[in-house]
């Protein structure tokens, strides 16, 4: 019986484009436009000032883009960056196998290392697919402990994706591929105490360039323990303690950018926080609600939620995105959830921090049992009281669709790029199998 380590080494030294559904590919598309829109507004949020100025004391140089801020650096800074300001916003894609955003450590690692090997299009789909693959089937073998113990999946988990996204463009072999796994378990950390701060963004940066760290190593015959992830001292036994070790055994069956696919979010905060505000919005806008009329709001969610929102009585925009009193004022007051809401006045305004008071957040056990604790940010139920006694009651879902999509980037894509850009960027990112090279459209990107 293969190790883990083996069955991902031999999958992603073995697959080739051809082995890609047509569905995963459209899926792969859509989740780069939108990570390349959410990167590009989180540029000129103030972590993507740090950035800029850490890149340019360090006086990196290199052949790789910087999204957004227009600036060139090597592999694995460019790929700390852009997963920096990916993540910056919390406004990036998720997956319910990994817990966490898939796109935000692959995508920056694949983009880094594509730039310097001149790599086209269908070759950036595939690795960037093989990247998300494997994170997620690794959700599925570590969770819900895994992430139980207080580890950030986006982090820990994706430097095993970039790993694999990093060294299917490089070209490595099975055995090399396992010693970048090995590499990459020494690497991966993240823990979810400093969600909320500038950290968190960070954990998706440093799991892009340890991916590509890892990768680079490993072709260049860097040695680690080929059985790194399932020994006594390993990286599972480690960090998770009881797995899932047959959920491997399903890589590409199905591909997880199809089965369950990929969630998009529509509002830049913490994605278990969408399908409650999805559900107000949805009351509001069908019984035309005033803000003055509502007496309570009560939000019955699966215990998944409850333990990712964290933040009861937030006190800073970033601690804002992981508040759900703060969703439901928010959108209540403002009729929707935009970008600029996340700011510390914003959370401290005394008009939000009163109607906080009125929102009662807790775990519903009819809820609860719908769906098992991976899938838990799939459904919320939200009931608003009126000062009349009327109550209103929905469900609501997390969900987004192409034209959506499309919208969310030309909104956030619009903070950086010009019109002309913003137009011929997004053609190319949804035809990107037609690109011999990718430098076309890193060119665009800031």
């Amino acid at each position: 019986m293969l190790s883990l380590q083996e069955e991902m080494s031999e999958f992603v030294s073995s697959v080739e484009y051809k082995d890609l559904p047509a569905d995963a590919l459209k899926v792969a598309k859509q989740s780069l436009l939108d990570y390349f829109g959410v990167t590009l507004a989180g540029s000129v949020e103030p972590v993507g000032n740090i950035i800029r100025s850490y890149l340019e004391e360090m006086r990196v140089m290199g052949p790789s883009t910087v999204v957004g801020l227009g600036l060139k650096a090597s592999c694995k800074d460019a790929a700390f960056a852009n997963g920096v300001l990916g993540h910056a916003l919390d406004f990036d894609d998720s997956n319910p196998s990994l817990l966490g955003h898939p796109s935000v450590s692959v995508a920056p690692a694949v983009l880094a290392v594509g730039e310097l090997l001149d790599t086209s299009g269908k070759e950036l789909l595939l690795a960037y697919s093989v990247g998300v693959e494997v994170e997620c089937k690794l959700g599925l073998v570590v969770n819900p402990p895994h992430m139980a113990r207080g580890w950030h999946c986006t982090s820990t988990l994706g430097a095993f994706g970039a790993t694999a996204a990093a060294g299917k463009l490089l070209g490595l072999d099975s055995e090399q591929m396992m010693y970048a796994f090995g590499i990459a378990a020494s690497e991966s950390s993240g823990v979810r105490a400093n969600f909320g701060t500038m950290t968190k963004p960070f954990h998706a940066g440093r799991a892009a360039e340890n991916g590509v760290v890892a990768a680079t190593l490993a072709k260049k015959g860097f040695t680690s323990n080929k059985n790194a992830l399932e020994e006594e001292f390993g990286y599972l036994k480690v960090t998770t303690g009881e797995y899932n070790r047959e959920a491997m055994e399903k890589l590409g069956n199905p591909w997880e950018l199809v089965a369950p696919g990929i969630y998009y979010k529509l509002y830049p905060c913490c994605h278990y926080g969408h399908a409650a505000i999805n559900a107000l919005l949805s009351i509001i806008r069908e019984h035309k609600i005033d803000p003055e009329n509502v007496e309570s709001i009560e939000v019955g969610a699966t215990q998944a939620i409850y333990d990712n929102l964290i933040y009861h009585e937030p006190k800073t925009g970033l601690e804002g995105k992981f508040s759900m009193p703060f969703f439901m004022a928010d959108a209540l007051l403002g009729r929707g959830i935009r970008l600029e809401d996340f700011t510390d006045e914003r959370v401290r305004d005394p008009e939000i921090v009163e109607f906080m008071k009125r929102t009662k957040f807790q775990v519903d056990p009819e809820i609860n049992k719908l769906v098992p604790y991976e899938l838990g940010a799939a459904i919320s139920r939200v009931k608003v009281k009126t000062k009349k006694g009327e109550e209103f009651v929905k469900d609501g879902m997390p969900t987004a669709g192409l034209e959506e999509l499309k919208q969310k980037y030309e909104i956030c894509a619009g903070y950086v790029l010009t019109e002309d850009k913003i137009k011929e960027s997004m053609k190319l990112v949804l035809e990107l199998e037609k690109l011999d090279n990718i430098h076309i459209l890193m060119q665009l990107m800031h």
